[in-house]
């Protein structure tokens, strides 16, 4: 048994028309154009890079780092929440 079996045709259609969509994506980086854009060697030194940080990962990775010893750290489920009262005034 799979999980089309109990999937009304509906659910399947939109399951079909996402995979069908999906299959022209570049699968590393999720792109439409693959051939002509990602993967287009004329455009290899041509993409620029810009970084922004998460600031949410950021709190969890720290919060985390004092957990690094516990074998079992990567059963660990954070919940991080937004305590507005420590924004910095901008």
């Amino acid at each position: 048994m799979s999980a089309w079996d109990t999937a009304d045709e509906n659910d399947r259609d939109w399951a079909l028309a996402l995979a069908a969509k999906d299959a022209g994506r570049c699968p590393i980086c999720g792109g439409d154009d693959p051939a002509g854009l990602c993967q287009n060697p004329a455009y290899q030194h041509a993409w620029e890079v810009t970084i922004s940080r998460c600031y949410k990962q950021r709190a969890v990775l720290m919060a985390m780092e004092r957990f690094k010893n516990d074998p079992y750290v990567s059963t660990f489920v954070p919940h991080p929440s937004l305590n507005p009262a420590k924004a910095k005034n901008m």
